[in-house]
């Protein structure tokens, strides 16, 4: 403010210009201030972090971690590519690693499991809870693909993992994982059949059929399904240690192979018998009149049926064949440059399919003239106005009497395909054949099969079985010491933690809380030195004022005696 009469100055300072900031050395000042009180609340939350990770934290967080390789008996079943379709336990009945750690594993576990006084081992766990807290869980490693379905599951490793909360201790918990394993190993074994090939040469009435192509077929499928359990069995325990009668595996698989070894070369016995069969009619029947009509009864009917079929196929492969023909009549000729149309491909494709047909009914056709001639039936294919007819006709030796003249050996019968040279055209005997006696040796070589295959049966079945039940069953476990611990933190990050959060929240709060009270006290001692400036602006004002006053009243006197002075000089 600025007097016009004595050109003085007074200049008033703006609050806002005296407001100050917040700095790092007030910030350190309040450090110094408060010290104590920062550190002891610093070392609280020290001691606070540490207890919240060491005892709260870290064990809710923390896991027990087992991997491991799991060899238990089971069966793979793949496609002809070699992708899995399925995996099962020797019953059948399906496989999953779930099964592991389902509810019925893991109560068993914990309830049934007793140490070496037999007392409860794990009555410090409480399945309902470790069930209902899904403290156990599995998965499979990062090397298998498919959570459900693995390509090898004697090579299949899991990862188990376990709430470590939900055990007293590491020791605990491992053990549980080992008798968890044992118990899911010893499930899979039980299911272990005594006997997995079934014994199909026990049917009786199979066996002593009027048709011995029954009975060979029977024996054949016998032999197959024991050697393709040897199959398996050499495939998978080739290198395991098993003596039974003296003999190991390899020992015992070859001379299965050499008791059914084929007389010409193929694979077992048994094909050179279904090759007798087709070259000649074997047939066993009861040794009286009855029983040889019934056995030629039979013959007369499979041969009607068999005759019956084949003019069925005869008409379906003219019907196919005129088809084609007629399709093949309406593909006319292109150029070698001229893409073949769409109704051409459709028409080929046409032609391709009558083609299969025809294929397919020639070779049933073949099939059925065999069987009637193994019969001992002629066949007569007769054609009268495009109308094929193909009946089948017996021998001139039908009559069971004829046929217990003629029959060397009782209670056989043979009729032979090739050429009856021993008989004349009027039906007399040149030579009187030796009936029956092809068919009794034929009849007694398969019943000397019979004995042993159901020997080497018993035998399969018995190294099957043991063999699963006590081989490549076992734990393998990536770390010796069954568990290792994983997402534990160590108390000493809650204390760090502890001690940076502490420090920071109580310096900040006390430092703010110094300064404020600081704050305040300036914001005092500027108001009582406002007050007093004041008080002394005011007094300068006031003798400002009066100073003013008195200098204004002597320049009035002075214009007044100035002005009388004039007047008297002009009265003069």
């Amino acid at each position: 403010m600025q007097d016009s009469n004595n050109n003085q100055t007074i200049i008033i300072k703006n609050q806002e210009d005296e407001k100050r900031h917040f700095t790092w050395g007030d910030y350190i000042k309040q450090l110094n201030h408060f010290k104590y009180w920062i550190l002891g609340i610093t070392l609280l939350c020290v001691i606070a972090g540490y207890l919240f990770v060491a005892f709260y934290f870290s064990p809710k967080r923390e896991t027990y971690v087992a991997d491991v390789t799991l060899h238990m008996p089971l069966l793979v079943t793949k496609d002809d590519e070699g992708v899995t379709q399925s995996i099962t336990y020797l019953n059948g009945s399906a496989y999953s690693m779930y099964d592991i750690i389902n509810v019925n594993n893991i109560t068993k576990t914990v309830e049934e499991t007793l140490d070496e006084n037999g007392e409860r081992k794990y009555s410090s766990l409480d399945a309902t809870s470790i069930i209902e807290d899904n403290a156990i869980t599995i998965a499979l490693q990062a090397s298998q693909t498919d959570s459900t379905v693995v390509s090898d599951p004697a090579n299949c490793s899991y990862r188990l993992t376990l709430l470590a909360s939900s055990f007293p201790n590491i020791s605990i918990a491992r053990s549980f994982v080992n008798d968890l394993l044992e118990n899911t190993i010893e499930s899979a074994i039980s299911l272990v059949p005594s006997n997995h090939i079934s014994n199909i040469i026990s049917n009786v009435d199979c066996l002593t059929s009027t048709n011995l192509n029954n009975e060979v077929d029977t024996l054949a499928e016998q032999y197959n399904l024991i050697s393709d359990c040897y199959d398996e069995l050499m495939s998978s325990f080739q290198g395991a240690q098993y003596i039974l009668d003296g003999k190991d595996l390899t020992t015992i698989y070859n001379e299965f192979i050499n008791t059914f070894q084929s007389e010409s070369g193929y694979e077992s016995i048994f094909e050179d018998l279904e090759l007798q069969l087709d070259s000649n009619a074997y047939f066993r029947y009861e040794n009286t009149e009855e029983g040889i009509n019934d056995a030629i009864t039979q013959c007369h009917t499979l041969a009607n049926q068999y005759a019956n079929k084949l003019t069925s196929d005869y008409r379906m492969l003219q019907f196919y064949e005129d088809r084609r023909d007629s399709i093949t009549g309406l593909i006319k000729p292109s150029a070698d440059d001229k893409e073949t149309s769409s109704t051409e491909e459709s028409l080929l494709e046409m032609i391709l399919e009558c083609n299969q047909k025809i294929l397919g009914l020639q070779l049933e056709m073949n099939d059925l003239r065999t069987s009637i001639k193994a019969l001992g039936f002629n066949i007569v294919e007769s054609e009268t106005n495009n109308n094929y007819i193909a009946t089948a006709e017996p021998y001139e030796i039908t009559s069971a009497i004829k046929m217990l003249e003629a029959g060397d050996t009782p209670g056989t019968l043979q009729y032979l395909n090739d050429e009856l040279s021993y008989l004349k055209q009027d039906g007399t005997v040149l030579e009187k054949p030796a009936w029956g006696d092809d068919c009794q040796e034929f009849i007694t070589k398969v019943n000397d099969y019979i004995p042993l295959l159901s020997s080497a049966l018993t035998t399969a079945n018995t190294i099957y079985h043991n063999l699963y039940k006590n081989n490549l069953n076992s734990i393998v476990y990536n770390n010796s010491s069954i568990l290792v611990s994983n997402g534990r933190i160590s108390g000493a990050w809650g204390a760090i933690l502890g001690l940076v959060l502490g420090f920071l929240a109580s310096s900040l709060i006390f430092a703010g809380v110094g300064y404020s009270k600081d704050k305040k006290k300036e914001e005092s001692a500027a108001a009582v030195e406002g007050v007093k400036l004041n008080q002394t602006l005011t007094i300068q004002e006031a003798e400002q004022t009066d100073s003013s006053t008195d200098a204004n009243d002597l320049s009035v006197s002075s214009e007044e005696h100035h002005e009388k002075g004039s007047e008297d000089e002009q009265s003069k």
